[in-house]
């Protein structure tokens, strides 16, 4: 009796073994890994690429700070429809 609960738990294990390695293969497997290498290589900034830093053009220009007559601070702007109006800090 103890032969056969044994036999069917190594029965058993060989069966999970099996269902859990049908899915992948040892190609699919290394190209993972090696993605996932990549992947990691290019957060650490490893990828061998000169990175390309913004140049003053490429920044947006701030607006000019103007005065009111009576002292006020503004900007001046458009909407989105491209009305013009004040900005007031």
């Amino acid at each position: 009796m103890e032969l056969l609960i044994v036999l069917l738990l190594l029965l058993l294990a060989a069966a999970i073994w099996a269902i859990s390695s049908r899915g992948t293969s040892p190609s699919v497997d290394r190209a993972w890994r090696s993605s996932v290498e990549a992947n990691r290589a290019a957060m650490r900034g490893e990828t061998g690429s000169w990175r390309v830093e913004p140049s003053d053009t490429d920044r947006p220009v701030p607006p000019a700070i103007k005065t009111g007559r009576r002292g006020g601070r503004y900007t001046e702007a458009r909407t989105k429809e491209g009305r013009p109006y004040r900005r007031y800090f």
